[in-house]
């Protein structure tokens, strides 16, 4: 692996990053100006349900597609393959679509302590399901490195989401429910660039044999995925049912704050996943080099988190209004979470190389199980603090299990040392603030 190239797919996936993610980022003080905490803390929940369904829907098909588009070489065999994984993907959102219907059904008639959860729902699963079928098409922009339609394909869905929220808060139309709604609408319009862009690989097919073989690679990966997901959001849960949804709301806007930090290690990953193929598929000396990656890794978050951290007072002003009361000190924690978190995509080489994806699933569930335990005991004694650090304990001690799996199954010496002196470093500065 050349670290020049891996350093330059970051540059390039980091300008279109930064535009997906930027018009998010800037949805978030219209839509705190406009909800009350206890609103943008219901419409955080909607937010993690429709997130969850996506993983399920998607059957995490996309890193089998990664995987294969480097084997199969001819343009006919790759339409193919992602055809029939978009077929079956298609036909997941449908099935998944009757069933939270008659979910939402039941739960309307039997209940009505769900409010507006139980009102949206359906447009939170509509807005998830745009969600996983577009992962195919971006997947192939991604490996086949067009950036320029990668990066314009997400422009327009994330560009439009702000113009369009931005125009109903103008016109004080701006609820939960047409925030969703316009989820659903520009989510639409990036999908049809996306397939726009990857036409030439859409032929009306389903291989039997693909879906069996991208089922049998994907679906242990899926409950890893699924759980870190739900261990992501089970901290407001948990707040929700110890306190309520206006302490959800302003827990909500630090963790979307950390969630900045979050665009590296989304890029990092998109940058590296190509590669980290590649590496697998040459000799063992080439998984030296997953160590070194671990270590730019750890040095480019440090200093990342901590220039987050100094300019954090003025970005929660700029966030929400003064009727949210936030709590500045949970953020490293929530930092640190994320940093080590998107670690797991480097020390995972171990299950990687040896096909034992069940691993990534196993200490996934490790994770939650410890998140959920030590969230349920602190946070009544110690409120929001007490989720930050259920969320930060429970992510040490995922990349821990396959840090030391990794280093058994893959014959690698990857140390604890970079994420050891980040956690120091990071809690020494929090102290200090």
């Amino acid at each position: 692996m050349k670290l020049k190239t891996l350093v330059s797919d970051m540059g390039y996936f980091a300008i279109a990053n930064l535009i997906a993610k930027i018009a998010p980022f800037l949805t978030i003080p219209i839509i705190t100006r406009n909800f009350s905490p206890e609103e943008y803390g219901y419409y955080e929940i909607l937010l993690g349900i429709s997130a969850i369904l996506t993983i399920i829907i998607s059957m995490s098909l996309e890193n089998y597609l990664a995987r294969e588009w480097s084997i199969v070489k001819s343009n006919y065999l790759r339409s193919n393959l992602m055809s029939s994984l978009l077929t079956v993907i298609v036909f997941a959102s449908a099935l998944m679509g009757i069933i939270i219907y008659v979910v939402d059904l039941i739960i309307i008639e039997g209940s009505n302590q769900f409010g507006i959860v139980s009102n949206n729902i359906l447009m939170a699963y509509l807005s998830g399901a745009i969600v996983a079928i577009s992962g195919l098409p971006l997947m192939v922009l991604r490996i086949e490195r067009k950036l320029i339609s990668f990066t314009t394909a997400t422009f327009f869905n994330n560009f439009c989401n702000l113009g369009l929220i931005f125009l109903l808060s103008n016109n004080q139309n701006l609820t939960i429910h047409s925030v969703i709604t316009i989820a659903v609408i520009s989510g639409f319009i990036g999908l049809m660039t996306a397939l726009y862009f990857t036409r030439n690989y859409l032929i009306p097919v389903l291989n039997v044999s693909i879906l069996r073989s991208g089922i049998r690679y994907s679906l242990p990966l899926v409950p890893a995925l699924a759980v870190t997901l739900i261990n992501g959001q089970l901290d407001k849960y948990i707040l929700l049912y110890f306190y309520n949804a206006h302490i959800v709301g302003e827990f909500s806007v630090v963790v979307k704050l950390a969630a900045i930090f979050s665009i590296f290690v989304f890029i990092f990953r998109q940058a590296w996943l190509p590669h980290s193929f590649n590496l697998i598929q040459q000799e063992n000396p080439a998984i030296k080099h997953y160590d070194l990656i671990l270590k730019i890794y750890y040095s480019i978050g440090v200093f990342l988190c901590l220039l987050l951290m100094y300019f954090s007072p003025f970005l929660f002003k700029l966030l929400s209004p003064n009727e949210y009361k936030i709590e500045l000190a949970i953020l490293p924690l929530l930092l640190l979470s994320s940093l080590i978190y998107g670690s797991a995509s480097i020390v995972n080489i171990g299950t990687l190389v040896s096909g034992k994806t069940e691993w990534n699933s196993y200490a996934a569930f490790v994770g939650l199980v410890a998140n959920f335990l030590l969230t349920v005991i602190l946070v009544p004694l110690i409120g929001v603090h007490g989720a930050a650090w259920g969320t930060l304990l429970s992510s040490i001690i995922m990349v821990t299990i396959l840090t030391l799996r990794s280093n058994m199954l893959a014959n690698v010496s990857l140390h604890f040392t970079p994420m050891f002196v980040t956690i120091a470093v990071l809690l020494i500065y929090r102290v200090i603030l």
